[in-house]
């Protein structure tokens, strides 16, 4: 946990995320993930192509990439917090 404090008030301990989810895994392939965090492939795929989320190609021919847990929970963070409006 992190320490904040807020003027003189004492030092409050900030949850992180590990202390609320233990991975199973260091990365995933992108079907998985779609499946962990509940979303469509096609917006996993459509977040990739716009360069929000980021993945790694492990083998040369890059057939297969991956999303780094480092890389999901940033996406996470970063999806907005408010329902969009109807266009």
């Amino acid at each position: 946990m992190t320490q904040t404090t807020i003027d003189d008030a004492p030092a409050v301990e900030l949850p992180q995320l590990s202390d609320y989810v233990k991975f199973e895994k260091l990365a995933y392939a992108v079907p998985t993930f779609a499946t962990l965090v509940e979303v469509s492939e096609d917006t996993i795929r459509r977040n990739i192509d716009a360069g929000a989320l980021t993945v790694r190609y492990p083998t040369t021919a890059g057939r297969k990439p991956i999303v780094f847990i480092e890389d999901a929970v940033n996406w996470l963070r970063h999806l907005p917090t408010e329902k969009p409006s109807a266009a």
